[in-house]
Order: C-alpha cells, then structure tokens, then sequence
C-alpha cells in the first residue's frame, strides 16, 4: 500500500483527470499541489533536511573603507610603507574595487602615491627579475 502511494507521487500528471485520481485535494483552476506544500515543509526545517543539496548561496561581504571606519583625516605621500598596499606588484593602483575604498579616499590614496613616485619613496615600476 505504502509503494503504491509513493509511485502516485513519483509520477507527474499530465491532466486534469490524472490529477484527480493522485490526489483529491488538488484544485485545478489554480492553487498550490499539496506537493509543493510539502516539499515546502520539508525544505524550511533544519540543515538535516532532505531536498537541499547542502551548497549555500554566496553573498558578497560588504567592503568598508579602511579609512573612513579608522577616521584617517589624510592620507600622506611620506607613508609609504601604507601606500604599498595599495599598488600590485607591476607597480599599478590597485583599483577601488580590489581595495574596498571610498571614491574620495581612492582618489586621495592615488594623489599620494602619484606624489611618493615622484618624491622617489615608491617606485614607478616594478624590477623585473631575469
């Protein structure tokens, strides 16, 4: 008796008089199946349920500026040990989006870097290595 239960389920109906015989209570004007009802139940327990494929979704953290949460009221060319860590290693300015800046500390973080190039505490390029 239990199998055959199971196999009603399994099958998907085709029309509206199939539908009927797996199951009473579907209405077919509209509605919900009393199978989506239940994968919904299933679905919203806990991690142990049996529909899920156990992968979460990624959701991207939010980045926040470093120097709008440390309050930084300038950035200076003079410190570049901190400026380092925002140019690659082909010496280019790592762009916003790979830093997490803001629009006005990015354009303040480059103005320093320009400035530290050109006072020679950083360097234009990087060595090359043969």
């Amino acid at each position: 008796m239990k199998l055959d239960q199971e196999k009603k389920w399994r099958r998907t109906p085709r029309s509206p008089a199939i539908i009927q015989q797996v199951s009473p209570t579907y209405q077919v004007g509209g509605g919900e199946s009393p199978l989506t009802e239940e994968r919904r139940t299933e679905s919203s327990g806990d991690s142990g349920r049996r529909g899920s494929t156990g992968r979460r979704r990624y959701t991207r953290r939010p980045r926040v500026c470093k120097f709008c949460a440390e309050k930084a009221i300038a950035i200076d060319y003079k410190q570049h040990e901190l400026l380092k860590r925002y140019v690659n290693e082909q010496g280019k300015i790592r762009s916003r989006r790979e830093t997490g800046n803001c629009a006005k500390h990015q354009r303040m973080l480059a103005r320093a870097i320009k400035r530290a190039r050109h006072m020679a505490f950083l360097p234009f390029a990087a060595d090359r290595m043969r």
